[in-house]
């Protein structure tokens, strides 16, 4: 068997190391997206201590109020579901059971 070089591996897995710590911005330095950001960034350091705690507050409850819109479409949509199954498993017992059978 060959047994590869001590100081290889060791050159490897600080290559690799690099790569796996390498950071790599999220947004491109060069999109309109980068611009924005770095502008709201600006703007929020300009804001008192206050008016950063209201933003804070406002964004919280813009967040609440959508998850709690997500969260009724959701239980609507399961909500219909349980309403066709039930009427379904009525159809299947209560109206195919009633009906004449052709079996002789």
């Amino acid at each position: 068997m060959n047994i590869p070089d001590d100081s290889k591996i060791k050159e490897k897995l600080k290559e690799l190391e690099a790569k796996l710590y390498q950071t790599t911005p999220i947004i491109k330095e060069d999109s309109p997206l980068f611009s924005l950001v770095t502008n709201l960034q600006k703007n929020l350091q300009q804001l008192s201590t206050i008016w950063r705690i209201a933003l804070i507050v406002a964004g919280v409850l813009i967040l609440f109020s959508i998850l709690t819109i997500i969260l009724k479409l959701v239980s609507t949509f399961v909500s219909v579901a349980l309403l066709f199954v039930l009427i379904y498993l009525g159809y299947r017992f209560f109206l195919s059971a009633s009906s004449p059978s052709t079996k002789e």
